[in-house]
């Protein structure tokens, strides 16, 4: 049966190329479906008790995100006028950060004082640029005696002052993402305008906001780096073992196509992406360079035995096929056990990635033939350079 549908696969392999192509390019729509979801919370399964606690407590009272700003001031004195004067203005700038609703420092903090029937409630730093020794001692005196100030906006050893800023960031993890990178974009060129302006002064962020972006901006920079080193190393090493260069180009185009298809129907079926589901596309390059590699090894081998480029394949796909086919089928069920995990993310990565490893099965039994047969290959007698070590080792084996 191998052979009747190797056979009939190579006889028919343009229409299989059209038909593989137009199937491609249908699913490339779905790419532009996909969204991110960069919550935390997309970690942990609906009914995580911690989850379900924190639900709970932002459903009472407000469910917001706070991004905290640190800054130590080159002389490592909060009560300084010139750092007063700095948080203040930060504060007014902080204000501005895309989806503020609150800004909370020690220039701002409420400070009440009574006198008589009198009640008043003040900024604890109504001027900073009019301060004098004796307002800025005043401030230190009731910092000190402040709870709050004392442990949450001012360090015990007063070198390290703190600004919250509370932001109401969209819910739908779809606007949450542009969300959070717009608003770190603006913190970050703030940060950096401190620290221009401020020779000598430590500037820090931090949030679960900012830890989103972070995490989004690690996945991206080892796609941008590690993907492509991986894709170059591998087809260094496949023109070296292979001597082929019409092997390497197709082991490329199905790498390509296999991961098209992939995030096509990854946007198609409405899955959104995660840090960990973005490690998917890797995952799909490794195993659709395997497939590849098994037909093209017997490919070379058939060809360089006398057949021609067509009764080749035909032998290839007949030795290869089912063995490729049950190893796609157990790899992705391995993929898809990821489901008895309790992180929904951990579920996301194991459907997209076992789709993958069907997708590249599939194309490297259809796709793959046209693109090989498409290109001249000159035959040469001389064995591949790791056969004789591959005999020696099945001698060995099956002795």
């Amino acid at each position: 049966m191998s052979k009747s549908i190797a056979s009939w696969l190579v006889d028919n392999r343009k229409l299989m190329l059209v038909f593989s192509t137009l199937t491609m390019l249908f699913a490339a729509v779905g790419i532009s479906k996909i969204g991110f979801n960069g919550d935390f919370r997309h970690m942990f399964g609906e009914e995580n008790h911690d989850l379900l606690t924190l639900d709970s407590i932002e459903a009472e009272y407000l469910q917001a995100d706070n991004v905290v700003f640190l800054i130590k001031p080159s002389n490592n004195k909060v009560f300084d006028k010139g750092t007063l004067e700095i948080v203040q203005d930060l504060t007014d700038v902080l204000w501005e950060t895309p989806y503020s609703i609150r800004v909370d420092s020690v220039s701002n903090y409420q400070r009440s004082s009574s006198e008589d029937d009198t009640f008043t409630v003040e900024p604890l730093v109504e001027d900073a640029y009019k301060l004098t020794d004796d307002d800025i001692q005043s401030i230190k005196e009731f910092a000190n005696q402040d709870a709050y100030l004392k442990k949450g906006l001012v360090s015990s050893a007063e070198n390290v002052t703190s600004l919250i800023v509370t932001l109401a960031l969209p819910t739908d993890p779809v606007k949450r993402l542009p969300a959070v990178t717009e608003m770190v974009g603006y913190l970050n060129g703030v940060q950096a305008d401190l620290i221009k302006n401020n020779p000598g002064m430590e500037v820090h962020f931090m949030g679960g906001p900012s830890l989103e972006a972070s995490m989004v901006d690690v996945v991206k920079d080892d796609l941008a780096f590690l993907m492509p080193l991986t894709v170059v190393i591998s087809f260094l090493v496949l023109g070296l073992l292979l001597r082929s260069g019409t092997s390497v180009l197709g082991t490329i185009f199905i790498i390509i196509v296999s991961n098209v298809l992939t995030m096509g129907a990854t946007g198609w079926l409405g899955y959104s992406l995660t840090p960990t589901s973005m490690m998917a596309p890797i995952m799909v390059l490794i195993l659709a360079m395997a497939d590849s590699v098994h037909v093209l090894t017997q490919y070379i081998v058939a060809f360089r035995q006398g057949n021609t480029k067509e009764d080749a394949m035909k032998i290839s796909l007949e030795s290869n096929m089912l063995p490729i086919l049950l190893t796609s089928i157990t790899t992705a069920v391995g993929f898809l056990g990821m489901n008895f995990s309790e992180s929904p993310a951990f579920h996301d990565f194991g459907n997209i990635t076992a789709m993958g490893v069907l997708f590249a099965f599939m194309y490297t039994c259809t796709y793959l033939p046209g693109i090989v047969l498409a290109f001249p290959m000159e035959p040469n007698e001389k064995p591949l350079k790791l056969t004789p070590f591959m005999e020696g080792w099945a001698r060995l084996v099956i002795k």
